[in-house]
C-alpha cells in the first residue's frame, strides 16, 4: 500500500514538473539541460522532466514609475524630476539570455536617461516645456467639457462610465449624488 502511494506521488511530481499553462500574454523560454532552447506559449505547454524547464515572462505593457532623481539643470540648479516608463517585452528569447534582470536594466537605464537628458537644458526651458504641456492639457479638458455640455448624454455615459471604473475597487466606499430634483415632488408637503 505504501508502495502505491508512493508511485501515486512520484507521478504527480513528474506531472506537475511535464505540464504547465501559459496565460495569453505569457511566453515561456524553454531550458533544455541549462540552454534556452525555444520559446512557447500561449496554452498548454508540455516539458520533459528533469530535462526542461520553463521562465515565464509577462509581455504585456508594463508601467514603470521611476524615482524622483537629482538632476543638476544646464544653467547648474539643482532640481528633482520623476517619469514613468511603459515597455514590453518582444524578444523573450533575448530578455532571458542577453541580458541578467531586464526589469531592473530598464529602470536603471530609464533613471540615467532621466538625468542625463534633463541635464542638457536650463531650468527655464524645462519649466516653459511644462506649461506648454499644462496648456495643451486645459485645452484638451476645455473641448471634452464643451462636447460633454453640449450632448447630455455624453455628460451622463461618462459620469456612468467613472462610477463603473469606481466600483471595480473593491476599498472604496461609492457615494452616488442623485439631483435633488429628482426628489422634489417628494418633499412637497400635500395641500390640505
Amino acid at each position: 500500500m505504501e508502495y502505491l502511494i508512493g508511485i501515486v506521488v512520484f507521478g504527480g511530481i513528474i506531472l506537475t514538473s511535464m505540464v504547465k499553462i501559459l496565460n495569453d500574454w505569457e511566453r515561456g523560454v524553454v531550458l533544455r539541460l541549462g540552454r534556452a532552447v525555444d520559446v512557447r506559449g500561449p496554452g498548454l505547454i508540455i516539458l520533459i522532466p528533469f530535462v526542461e524547464r520553463m521562465i515565464k515572462l509577462d509581455t504585456r505593457t508594463i508601467t514603470m514609475d521611476v524615482k524622483p532623481q537629482d538632476v543638476i539643470t544646464k544653467d547648474n540648479v539643482s532640481m528633482q524630476v520623476n517619469a514613468v516608463v511603459y515597455f514590453k517585452v518582444v524578444s523573450p528569447m533575448e530578455a532571458i539570455t542577453k541580458i541578467e534582470d531586464y526589469y531592473f536594466a530598464t529602470s536603471q537605464l530609464a533613471q540615467t536617461t532621466l538625468r542625463s537628458v534633463s541635464g542638457q537644458f536650463p531650468l527655464d526651458d524645462i519649466l516653459e516645456h511644462r506649461a506648454e504641456g499644462e496648456v495643451q492639457r486645459a485645452q484638451k479638458l476645455a473641448e471634452a467639457s464643451n462636447t460633454m455640455a453640449n450632448t447630455p448624454s455624453a455628460l451622463q455615459l461618462a459620469y456612468m462610465q467613472t462610477l463603473t471604473e469606481i466600483a471595480g475597487d473593491k476599498s472604496n466606499t461609492i457615494i452616488f449624488p442623485l439631483p435633488l430634483d429628482l426628489f422634489e415632488h417628494l418633499m412637497k408637503k400635500p395641500k390640505n
